[in-house]
């Protein structure tokens, strides 16, 4: 091995250390505000979360330790901080453009089926629209609702 390459390698095991040394710091600071070992060993593995946590904590005042209860809600706070970009910009126009025409051939589907109903049965289409249709709708995400629960 050249120097080069052993300084690159004591380079490299030097900063291992250091970040082995700082998660230790973290998982000691988050176990002190009453998260369990498991929460507290799942921020770690996000370094925004982790991050934020830590900010928090000292913003807050209790690096020292908390209530298991003011703790939660630190987490909390610092967690939805952090919050993921799940999906992109334009994959996001992509599903809002598609919902979109999908629900304008759901309501031409619904207005059709109205007027038809309204034929078929001699109502008026106001009838069926504004009283019949969302008592309807009610009853079924009433009925589908008491299913779930």
């Amino acid at each position: 091995m050249m120097i080069k390459d052993l300084v690159l390698l004591f380079l490299l095991r030097t900063k291992a250390k250091e970040d082995s040394s700082e998660k230790e710091k973290s998982l000691d600071l988050f176990l002190k505000i009453g998260l369990d070992e498991r929460t507290a060993r799942n921020t770690i593995a996000n370094n925004k979360v982790t991050t934020n946590l830590t900010a928090v904590i000292h913003e807050a005042g209790v690096t020292d330790g908390c209530s298991r209860s003011v703790g939660n809600l630190i987490y909390t706070v610092s967690y939805n901080e952090a919050e993921v970009v799940v999906i992109g910009f334009w994959s996001g126009f992509a599903w809002l453009a598609g919902m979109t025409v999908l629900i304008a051939i759901l309501s031409e589907y619904v207005v059709d089926t109205i007027e038809d109903a309204s034929d078929s049965w001699s109502l008026s289409v106001s009838f069926l629209s504004i009283i019949l249709l969302p008592i309807v709708g009610k009853n079924l995400y009433y009925s589908v609702t008491q299913f779930h629960t």
